[in-house]
């Protein structure tokens, strides 16, 4: 269906509804065109000249056969955009006249019809909202290749009017980030607050815009967004960022997958997620940004990530130092000429319902030096102690010390006698965000008091809302404000120690949950940036046991979550000072879970590392408790059930028996004691069938089940199911094998465990060509090689290649 009648509808419906809304539309008086509405349908009364005379509806040029065009055309066309087009094609109007005798409307010159629509009056901005409905309703009646969807992306709001200034550097970059450039990096740089975020922002919406249109050259099927600040410049405001700092490698990488769905299985070693990551990307057309660059932990590690990027890549890095690097140039922001400085100005001003004068306008202009981000915090202060009298001159080149200084030292002095000061202060401790509940907390406070001083902050600008009662600084306030805690050592002392237990508080709960099961996370993981730079300054502050402390709390979140990094670096300063403290637990505590992190990313251990690592932390366990031992010694059975060597199974064995000795002398009391009951079935079941005893091994496995099952045991029921139906194919029972595959796979996907699904798959494709049912069996065949594919699992997916070529 012709776009251009879609348009013509679209007009009639506009003008109808923007003269509805008029009080005293011209002509009105003159016309016989009523409008009535109830709830979401708007009832007219009117006649086809009225609708002509009041420009309701005007024949687009294209329909005209002349520029002289008579009024009967146009009645015609309104005639059939009103019956054939609204009426029985859309299903919007319903024609409320009544026949005549004949039964037509013939002679009837009045039109009374209902428009039901989706938008009543009393919501705001109905008249586009009921246009944007219509549009989506014409292209669910019609559809056409105008009916784009927008790529995959995670873009932060914009928060500006609109982008002052820079014109000629948007047109810049838009070219190099067309398809018709060979550009691949742009680095936008310049000094901090010059801008260079909401350039980048203001560009990636509008790639946003124009991948509605495949052939668009600035078409992307993805626009990322990652930043290593917490907050963000965007012309007249300072967003917040909503996921927080994506400081490391593994951030950056874990940004993208999310952004494009492309989720990495946490067991795989990072290299192998890489290639994966590389792999994929290869396939899709995606804008990168990646901002702040300059405040990145690991900057080379990251410009060395950049430089595998496969060409379909487009990247923007943002930084406030040259990045050079090859197949890459750059823009450089330096400051707002002063008309676009000024209309900055100007709307900030009428934010805070201030006018100013055009002298006013120009001494700012000049005291900030057109810089966007000074000029903003410069409006704050004058709201606060009106306009000052002394204009310190700024030259544009200056240092980021003296802009922190100019930016805020006038400001927070003003503050300084004052409660707001203090809150201040604890709100920089907070790398990722920080809440009101927290800084309540660390100064023994009550929340509703600190909330009216964070508003107050917040109004002025240095702080800035991210969800409720979440605030976050921008990163140049922050500077600022650690420079004013160094100058008081006993305060800091004494905020950091409340700092520390807070977080000691919030992590409490998570030390007696069992890293061997799903747990629910989310709490943890919206404050894993905070946390990870509290262990951090733990480490440098020489806290050790708030360090231990935080590392039993968070040692199945780090390995659920594949937090490889931080649990190595934790690991290795934890058995240095526990070495030195001579804290044999913690030591043969930091062996045991080195080795159980190399295990969990290669399972057969073919480095023999692990099982070193193992045997070293069993050496120490007369410092450890029993039901530490157990644990121990359950790992290293599943470490020697695991090892292709002839007759490991036996050695398996050994520690199994020893597990089963340690298990009896556990009162039944203790936490996971069933956890741990189900665990040594399960490993006596997994040496029944390396023996090949595979009806003992069943029986084995279904105590295990039942165990797992009463006590709510989701990841070893998975397991388990896993292990029974591989038996069961095994002994040709392949109805109940099959049952408990698709039982199992409704687990794996309730707990979006992609490694056992990507197994249940498998093993379903087994059992469906046993039942010689080819169909199903080459789904799930291609489904399992998907998902090994993903998982980088070479050989396993092979091997469904090689199933599915069989049926080829």
């Amino acid at each position: 269906m012709s776009e251009i009648l879609k348009q013509e509808v679209r007009n009639l419906l506009n003008n109808l509804l923007k003269y509805d809304s008029q009080k005293n539309p011209p002509l009105k008086s003159s016309l016989k065109l009523k409008t009535k509405w109830h709830q979401t349908s708007l009832k007219v009364d009117t006649t086809l000249d009225s609708l002509l005379n009041a420009k309701i509806f005007e024949l687009i040029e294209t329909f005209s056969s002349s520029p002289n065009d008579k009024p009967s055309n146009s009645k015609d066309r309104l005639r059939y955009l009103l019956k054939e087009i609204l009426e029985e094609k859309l299903k919007l109007l319903e024609d409320k006249r009544v026949k005549n005798d004949k039964g037509t409307y013939r002679g009837i010159k009045n039109w009374i019809f209902t428009l039901k629509l989706w938008h009543s009056p009393e919501e705001l901005a109905y008249i586009e909202r009921n246009l944007r409905a219509f549009e989506q309703h014409w292209y669910t009646i019609y559809p056409t290749q105008f009916n784009r969807q927008l790529p995959l992306y995670n873009l932060p709001p914009r928060r500006y009017t609109k982008l002052f200034g820079y014109e000629s550097e948007l047109d810049r970059l838009l070219e190099l980030l067309s398809a018709k450039s060979r550009e691949q990096i742009i680095c936008l740089q310049g000094m901090s607050g010059s801008g260079k975020t909401a350039l980048a922002l203001e560009v990636a919406y509008y790639c946003l815009e124009a991948s509605k249109d495949k052939t668009n050259t600035l078409s992307f099927d993805a626009i990322i967004f990652t930043s290593a600040q917490t907050t963000h410049v965007v012309g007249n405001n300072i967003m917040p960022k909503l996921l927080g700092a994506e400081q490391y490698l593994g951030d950056i990488v874990r940004v993208i997958s999310d952004t494009l769905q492309f989720p990495l299985e946490p067991s795989l070693d990072f290299e192998r997620q890489l290639r994966l990551l590389l792999n994929y990307l290869d396939r899709k057309i995606v804008l990168l940004i990646i901002d702040n660059l300059e405040t990145v932990r690991d900057r080379d590690t990251i410009a060395n990530l950049i430089s595998h990027f496969p060409e379909t890549v487009k990247i923007i890095l943002t930084s406030r130092i040259p990045f050079p690097q090859l197949n890459s140039c750059s823009i450089t922001l330096t400051h707002l000429q002063p008309q676009p400085g000024g209309e900055l100005i100007d709307d900030l001003a009428k934010k805070f319902q201030r006018i100013l004068q055009s002298e006013q306008i120009t001494s700012i202009y000049s005291r900030t030096g057109g810089l966007p981000l000074a000029i903003t915090y410069q409006m704050a202060q004058i709201v606060t102690t009106g306009i000052p009298d002394n204009l310190i001159g700024m030259v544009v080149d200056n240092t980021p010390d003296e802009l922190l200084q100019f930016c805020f030292a006038d400001l927070v002095k003003s503050l300084s006698p004052t409660p707001a000061y203090h809150y201040l202060l604890i709100a920089a401790l907070f790398n990722q965000f920080a809440s009101t509940k927290a800084i309540a907390y660390i100064h023994r406070t009550t929340e509703e008091i600190a909330s009216s001083h964070l508003q107050h902050l917040a109004n002025l600008y240095l702080l800035f809302p991210q969800k409720t009662e979440q605030y976050t600084l921008h990163s140049l306030t922050q500077e600022y404000l650690q420079q004013e805690l160094e100058k008081q050592p006993d305060y800091q002392a004494q905020i950091r120690a409340r700092w520390v237990q807070w977080y000691l508080e919030l992590v409490e709960p998570y030390i007696s949950l069992s890293a061997d099961e799903w747990h629910d996370y989310r709490e943890i993981e919206v404050e894993w940036i905070n946390l990870r730079s509290v262990v951090e300054w733990c480490t440098l502050d020489n806290r050790y046991l708030d360090v231990k402390t935080f590392w039993q709390s968070l040692k199945g979140f780090t390995r659920t979550l594949g937090y490889w990094t931080e649990r190595n670096i934790w690991l290795d300063w934890l058995l240095d000072r526990a070495i030195l403290a001579r804290d044999w637990q913690m030591v043969a505590e930091a062996k045991f879970h080195f080795s159980q992190t190399l295990a969990h990313i290669d399972q057969t251990d073919a480095s023999g590392r692990a099982m070193k690592l193992a045997r070293e932390a069993w050496d120490l366990k007369e410092y450890c408790s029993l039901d530490w031992q157990l644990d121990l010694s359950l790992y290293i059975t599943a470490l020697y059930t695991r090892q292709t060597q002839t007759n490991s199974w036996k050695t398996a064995q050994t520690w199994c028996d020893r597990s089963q000795q340690i298990f009896q002398t556990l009162p039944t009391t203790i936490p996971n004691y069933s956890e741990k009951k189900c665990q040594l079935f399960y490993y006596q079941a997994e040496i029944y069938t390396h023996s090949q005893e595979f009806g003992t091994a069943l029986d084995t496995y279904q105590t295990a089940l039942k165990i797992a099952k009463t006590n709510n045991y989701h990841r070893g029921i998975a397991y388990i199911r896993a292990r029974i139906a591989v038996i069961l194919i095994n002994q040709d029972l392949l109805t109940e094998a099959k049952e408990e595959l698709l039982s199992l796979l409704k687990l794996t996907e309730q707990h979006q465990d992609r490694r056992s699904r990507t197994f249940c798959y498998q093993y379903l494709a087994i059992v469906a060509k046993k039942l010689e049912n080819v169909k199903e069996a080459k789904n799930y065949a291609t489904l399992a090689q998907e998902g090994f594919n993903n998982l980088a699992m070479e050989a396993a997916a092979a091997e469904m290649e090689k199933f599915i070529a069989e049926y080829n």
